[in-house]
């Protein structure tokens, strides 16, 4: 299986870890979600979605936040962000 069967899941981790890399808190906050379990991590996710989709942010930051849902991809991004 790969990691990334849609061209657009790999855009979407890339542009994750470069704004969290750009952006500590963001960085901060991406961090925690990837360490909780994914049963944990997944309704915490779809909240955070909803808050942003209310105030309007841009959607590929939310398309970015929704990708952590994936747990081998949430994986690779806490491995990258606590290198």
């Amino acid at each position: 299986m790969k990691l990334f069967p849609k061209k657009d899941d790999y855009n979407t981790f890339v542009q994750l870890i470069l704004v969290a890399c750009e952006d500590s808190q963001i960085k901060s906050e991406v961090i925690t979600l990837t360490r909780l379990p994914w049963n944990a991590r997944i309704p915490i996710i779809n909240n955070l979605v909803e808050t942003m989709e209310k105030k309007k942010a841009p959607k590929d930051f939310i398309d970015a936040i929704k990708i952590l849902k994936k747990g081998d991809i949430a994986i690779q991004v806490y491995n990258l962000l606590t290198e």
